[in-house]
């Protein structure tokens, strides 16, 4: 019976070892597992933080761009209104380019024909001098007309 007890002695002294290896493994894991645990809860809170505070950021940003939308809108109608004064003056620098060419040279040009008729006429030299005087004028004034005209045509 001795080599038995021997043999069954062995057995337990190994399976007891074996016992122990194996929960030395297990606590092993287990500490292992533990630490993972805590630094992935660890990143798990610093995830939470930033996108607590990327949230913020979007929150804010949207904030921004509606405040850009009525910036943009706002400017948006006051080039609106800018253009519709600019294309008013444009149109009224059109209207007095029109009547300067037209209605105010036209009776000019009719002063002056008249003038050059009178001058033909049989008069005496003082009548003579003052219708000169009178062309000298017209002319003048047409030639401000001209270059108002000119002015006109070559800014607009």
């Amino acid at each position: 019976m001795q080599p038995d007890f021997n043999l069954l002695l062995t057995f337990i002294i190994l399976s007891a070892l074996t016992n122990i290896v194996f929960g030395v493994v297990v606590l092993f894991v287990i500490r292992e597992k533990k630490r993972s645990y805590e630094s992935l809860h660890a990143l798990n809170v610093t995830i939470l933080e930033k996108n607590e505070t990327i949230a913020a950021q979007g929150v804010k940003l949207s904030e921004f761009y509606e405040k850009l939308l009525i910036i943009n809108q706002r400017l948006e109608g006051e080039v609106k209104l800018r253009t519709e004064k600019m294309q008013l003056q444009h149109r009224k620098l059109v209207e007095i380019t029109n009547f300067n060419s037209h209605k105010l040279r036209g009776p000019l040009a009719s002063i002056l024909g008249l003038l050059t008729l009178i001058q033909k006429e049989e008069i005496n030299s003082s009548t003579l001098h003052m219708l000169r005087m009178l062309e000298g004028a017209v002319k003048e004034l047409d030639e401000i007309v001209r270059e108002f005209s000119h002015r006109l045509d070559t800014d607009v």
